[in-house]
């Protein structure tokens, strides 16, 4: 394998891995993904849920967006804001009705959707291109998530697959680690100071 040094670098790597396996393996991976994340507390017993909607190279945690909304539970999106780099945070009800296209082409909530205070999240589904066991993450580089991060208490869970875990990967002092990495084959709960 070749060593990754750069955040550029590692975001290519795991963009060819998605690309380089079947619909079928990943869809794979993806589910035991998501039956770890169902078993964890911090996701089970949360009330308000912030997840993302994934790009063709992230985990689908689609089936759990589903099952929140089905549950009762406050589901919510992040509802992106160039140029100052913000996450607004809106619930959302139905994923047929109240998502559009927004920045980048990521779907979003729509106007018809409540904002959320970051206060009351309780768990924060988190996307990233490249974990390391420590619980740092490399996004898609713009530091959405990161400002995000930064001004909440709640649980942070990234789904990650097997080729997007790393014995290390880059960080700088604006990256936000994340609590707990969830792969296929096991939950790691990471030493974060947040």
């Amino acid at each position: 394998m070749e060593k990754l040094t750069t955040k550029k670098e590692f975001r290519r790597s795991t963009e060819r891995e998605f690309r380089s396996y079947s619909a079928e393996t990943l869809k794979e991976h993806a589910s035991k993904i998501l039956k770890s994340i169902r078993s964890l507390p911090e996701y089970a017993e949360a009330g308000t849920i912030l997840f993302y909607y994934p790009l063709p190279d992230e985990v689908n945690v689609v089936p759990l967006i589903k099952e929140s909304i089905q549950n009762g539970c406050k589901t919510c999106f992040p509802l992106c804001k160039p140029p100052m780099h913000t996450l607004y945070i809106k619930s959302v009800t139905s994923l047929e009705t109240q998502l559009v296209a927004g920045t980048y082409g990521i779907l979003e909530p729509d106007q018809t959707c409540t904002t959320i205070p970051v206060s009351s999240l309780d768990c924060i589904i988190t996307p990233g291109r490249a974990f390391d066991r420590q619980g740092n993450r490399i996004g898609r580089g713009e530091g959405y998530f990161d400002n995000l991060l930064s001004k909440t208490e709640a649980v942070t869970v990234a789904p990650c697959m097997p080729f997007q875990l790393f014995d290390s990967v880059p960080s700088d002092q604006h990256d936000i680690p994340v609590d707990i990495v969830v792969t296929p084959d096991e939950i790691i709960r990471c030493s974060t100071s947040r």
